[in-house]
């Protein structure tokens, strides 16, 4: 059509399976669009350079199929209305430099969305307030500019990132809303340059980054979700709750399949007595931060595994820092679950950083927090703390001069099931001088 497509009041225009629709001017919709599958819009003037537009009733059952947008450099489709594709958008066949201008309006789009990132000059695609992906089959996004904010409501399939060389290939300004479909992200990432908290949501079995995600974060901290996982072991999420203040502008985090393969006895510690069982197999987060050397902060940590085949009765969140051995940093957290597993007083995130989950056999039914032993003018004085206690009966005092034999010397009562902070006393008065 060389000149404007205008469907009045009343009217109905309908595009048969496979067919295409060359509009040279504007697109208006004032009546009924019936768009079949694989139907295509193309939004190109060829004698003229000039500004299009879209008008009028498209989303529903009004809802468009392809569209194509071919336009120069310096010249635009402007979309005047909200907007639903049920296959697929192109933004350029070719390095024109032309734009699809869709600032400010709700697209919906079921197939590829692809601007043209080949070679300079490339598409422009004018970002909507909201992006939706809502395809039942797998959907694709080339686009080397930003968003605003995405949702992704899939009801099949997932949405792979493509590799144009650049390195954040799904950037946000705005928020990202998991509801179904997992973005797979390959060497690229997803950028949340928002820092507030909210601006990616928990996700869900159905919906994360299969991937790596990166996020801005606030210098008062706060709490933020990183809801990454992998195709292979599903949802992994990890929750950092940040202090105020710390030195950190951006986190990243990404997910291995495969768990550490050994790791140094760590511990006792907790309510665990020592954390030398094989990792918690679901996997391991790789950790960036920015800056990655020297930044400061302390944070909370919760990992939420899932997928696992190998849990044990006591687990901790270990920390490995480059080329260092695996550790134990901060506090743990004894009444997490270990859906939930919590630690506190963390520090370090910088560049090469992993988490994975250490695992111990028995877990005891207090939490440690302190124990001293001091001398008396005729005994050794024990003092200890803890900070709960799980049906705990008491406590059996047993010293050693030849470990690992021991010998019984005293008995102090617990104080059942509490999560108050207890103390605890017991003098040892049959001393050995210069051995006990």
């Amino acid at each position: 059509v060389t000149g404007s497509i205008d469907i009045n009041v009343g009217a109905t225009l309908t595009m048969g399976a496979g067919s295409q629709l060359k509009v040279c001017t504007n697109f208006v919709n004032n009546g009924s669009l019936v768009a079949n599958a694989n139907s295509t819009i193309l939004m190109q003037s060829d004698s003229v350079a000039q500004n299009q537009t879209m008008t009028g009733a498209m989303t529903g059952a009004n809802r468009l199929w392809n569209l194509t947008i071919n336009k120069p450099a310096a010249n635009s489709v402007i979309l005047n209305n909200d907007l639903d594709n049920g296959g697929n958008v192109v933004v350029n066949t070719a390095a024109t430099g032309g734009s699809f201008n869709a600032a400010g309006r709700y697209h919906k789009v079921a197939g590829d969305l692809t601007v043209w990132y080949s070679a300079a000059p490339y598409g422009v695609y004018s970002a909507p307030t909201t992006l939706e992906f809502n395809g039942s089959i797998n959907q694709n996004y080339f686009n080397r500019g930003s968003l605003n904010n995405v949702i992704m409501n899939k009801t099949g399939g997932q949405l792979t990132l493509g590799n144009s060389g650049a390195t954040d290939w799904m950037l946000l300004g705005g928020t990202l809303t998991l509801t179904w479909g997992q973005i797979s992200t390959g060497l690229n990432r997803v950028n949340v340059i928002n820092s507030a908290t909210t601006a990616v949501t928990v996700g869900n079995v159905n919906s994360f980054v299969a991937g790596t995600l990166k996020r801005n974060v606030l210098p008062a901290g706060g709490s933020y979700d990183f809801p990454v996982g992998s195709a292979v072991k599903g949802y992994q999420r990890l929750n950092f709750n940040l202090a105020s203040p710390h030195t950190r502008t951006n986190i990243s985090v990404g997910f291995n399949n495969t768990s550490p393969a050994a790791y140094p006895n760590l511990g006792p510690e907790c309510v665990t007595a020592l954390f030398d069982q094989p990792a918690l197999n679901h996997g391991l987060w790789n950790l960036t931060s920015v800056p990655a050397v020297g930044s400061t902060g302390a944070y909370t940590l919760t990992a939420y595994p899932t997928n696992y085949t190998n849990a044990q009765s006591g687990y901790t969140v270990m920390l490995k820092n480059g080329a260092a051995a695996w550790s134990l940093e901060g506090t743990c957290v004894a009444a997490s679950p270990i859906t939930a597993i919590q630690r506190t007083g963390m520090a370090t995130i910088g560049l090469g950083v992993q988490i994975a989950i250490a695992q111990a056999l028995t877990p005891l039914p207090i939490e440690l927090l302190s124990f001293d032993a001091y001398p008396k003018a005729k005994s050794i004085g024990l003092k200890w703390m803890t900070g709960s206690e799980v049906n705990n009966k008491g406590f059996e005092v047993m010293r050693s001069t030849d470990p690992p034999k021991f010998k019984s010397i005293g008995w102090v009562d617990g104080h059942g099931t509490t999560n108050s902070t207890q103390e605890y006393k017991f003098d040892d008065r049959d001393v050995i001088p210069t051995i006990t």
